[in-house]
């Protein structure tokens, strides 16, 4: 988020020096923030602007794997957010020859007379992976007791065996020089 951070704060000087500039001051808030919306710079996180909301125009690249093979990705878009836009670079190799419906039956909706007789929505991977979580979090519950009760143990049983140091004067008092 430093980056952002960085480029907010360079965009918000820029404008304050051009406010300045011009007579203003850091106090014309209303001035700065014009300048700002007006203001287009190159910052490490790529083109820094804002819109007539205040929100950054954000630029950023859309990846989609080339080759499910070798795992590599490719960029296929890239956002422009002054203008937005999508400025396309290639295709999108989608799954199952083109994209994902917005509202796909029996996920959303299980009230759908279609979905009654269909399979289980959650696959068994799933199931088995909410196992293991369920067992693993046992397993170090279970841990973490028995350190804390062998370690209250530990520190009981040392506590038992240290024999007290004293040592016992008896005062007679017929003996001389004591």
């Amino acid at each position: 988020y430093s980056a952002w951070f960085h480029d907010g704060l360079l965009l918000y000087v820029q404008a304050l020096l051009e406010t300045v500039r011009e007579g203003g001051t850091k106090q014309n808030t209303k001035r700065i923030l014009e300048k700002m919306r007006e203001l287009k710079i190159q910052g490490v996180t790529g083109t820094v602007s804002i819109d007539s909301r205040n929100d950054r125009e954000m630029d950023f690249d859309l990846w989609t794997m080339a080759d499910t093979e070798s795992g590599e990705y490719q960029v296929v878009g890239h956002y422009v957010g002054s203008e937005k836009r999508i400025k396309w670079t290639g295709p999108i190799h989608w799954k199952k020859g083109g994209p994902p419906l917005d509202n796909p039956p029996c996920v959303f909706d299980m009230n759908v007379s279609s979905c009654a007789d269909s399979e289980d929505p959650v696959p068994d991977y799933t199931k088995i992976n909410i196992i293991r979580i369920a067992i693993g979090g046992l397993i170090l519950l279970l841990l973490t007791y028995l350190i804390i009760t062998g370690h209250c143990f530990w520190k009981e049983q040392k506590e038992m065996t240290i024999s007290p140091s004293f040592s016992l004067s008896l005062y007679h008092p017929y003996e001389k020089g004591t």
